[in-house]
């Protein structure tokens, strides 16, 4: 399972792009998120959440996150263990 963070042009015309993400695990998206004005708000609310989940399950265990960079469709992978 990982993140992909991406961005979409809003149907806003004088806007930037919104940027999204989800997660992906073996080809199908799992969960999906609502549109964050810029990139680095879209990966810290998806870090969060897999921070608090993780929490939960493992008690004081934090992730470690691994960002790879931007490919040529324009998103950015962040996996976890």
């Amino acid at each position: 399972m990982h993140i992909e963070v991406f961005a979409q042009q809003s149907n806003r015309s004088y806007d930037a792009p919104d940027w999204y993400w989800h997660f992906r695990s073996k080809g199908r998206i799992t969960a999906d998120s609502e549109g964050f004005p810029t990139k680095a708000h879209a990966m810290r609310a998806a870090k969060g959440l897999v921070r608090a989940v993780t929490k939960n399950m493992s008690g004081f265990m934090l992730p470690r996150f691994t960002t790879q960079p931007m490919d040529r469709k324009g998103v950015v992978k962040i996996t976890w263990r």
